[in-house]
């Protein structure tokens, strides 16, 4: 065999190996969603440093613009000091953004999550625990868990979140 065959052959082979690894390693869609959900629950992390708004807010557009439809139905049930239901991502990002004056730090952990994608693999429904673990303006700690249902679309090629309902306890 010349050694430009064997320089081809070795080409195809690489190519056939590159894109192998790249098929077998990709995220799954049930992974992508999950993913998307978990940035959107780490988009309302505040922490004790988290003091200028106009920085948490341009953070947290920056998220939601690549997390959530623009159009997004945010409904919750009996959360205190917040409004019951709203839609569009820029409210919600107003909304979280005053996190700040309730809580010192305040982070929410998503667990038991579940993804149930349609047949056609372009929506999905998510039902998790959400947890928050927070310190108030008063020092006091908190640690309130809920049940949360995300729906999830494809949207040119990304996963959005279009609702969200947070259940009461």
């Amino acid at each position: 065999m010349s050694r430009g065959r064997i320089a081809t052959f070795g080409a195809l082979a690489a190519i056939l190996i590159a894109f192998a690894v790249w098929y077998f390693t990709r995220p799954s869609d049930e992974q992508k969603i999950r993913d998307q959900v978990a940035r959107v629950a780490a988009a309302v992390k505040v922490t004790e440093d988290d003091t200028n708004p106009l920085v948490r807010l341009a953070r947290i557009r920056g998220i939601f613009k690549d997390t959530l439809d623009k159009n997004v139905h945010v409904s919750l049930a009996d959360v205190p000091t917040l409004p019951r239901s709203g839609s569009g991502r820029d409210q919600l990002a107003e909304t979280a953004t005053q996190a700040t004056a309730i809580f010192r730090s305040a982070d929410v952990d998503l667990s038991s999550v579940e993804v149930k994608l349609d047949d056609a693999r372009l929506q999905a429904e998510v039902k998790a625990k959400a947890t928050l673990v927070a310190v108030g303006r008063d020092a006091k700690s908190r640690r309130e868990s809920r049940a949360v249902d995300f729906h999830v679309v494809l949207m040119e090629g990304t996963w959005r979140v279009t609702s969200i309902t947070v259940w009461a306890k």
